[in-house]
């Protein structure tokens, strides 16, 4: 996992192939409304909602695509682990890109004008109170194909 301010982003690119390509069909379409988008190798999901209780019970982790999710609305908590420390819950989906995981985890404070990468061995639960307080939110989350 990393955690970065925005203006670093690129300094991540040699570690991420497909890191430039993906960023930059996020910026093609990171003004259009929420929802899911793709140009066949890349998916962007644009998210707008309310963070929510989370639990370390709620770990997920993929293996087809590095998310790199970016906050641009407030703050939301995450809770990192890696899965190797963590009980696998649900097996890996081949179908969703997602195997679900409990154990105990790390909280982190994501703010707006920051991201964060996961890579396939990173648990992570996202869009996490700050606090005891819900607040709205807005994020990207950029899919990179593993395998490029």
């Amino acid at each position: 996992m990393i955690i970065d301010s925005i203006e670093h982003i690129y300094d991540y690119a040699p570690i991420v192939p497909g890191m430039i390509d993906g960023l930059n069909y996020y910026e093609s379409v990171k003004n259009l409304a929420p929802g899911r988008y793709t140009d066949g190798r890349f998916i962007v999901i644009l998210q707008k909602g309310v963070t929510k209780e989370i639990h370390a019970s709620d770990f997920e982790a993929h293996i087809q695509y590095i998310d790199i999710q970016i906050v641009t609305l407030k703050a939301e908590k995450l809770i990192w682990a890696d899965i190797a420390a963590l009980q696998e819950t649900v097996p890996y989906d081949f179908q969703k890109d997602v195997a679900f995981y409990t154990g105990k985890g790390m909280d982190c404070i994501v703010h707006e004008g920051m991201f964060y990468i996961a890579f396939p061995h990173d648990g992570h639960t996202c869009c996490g109170d700050i606090g005891s307080c819900h607040t709205d939110f807005k994020k990207a989350c950029i899919k990179i194909p593993c395998t490029d």
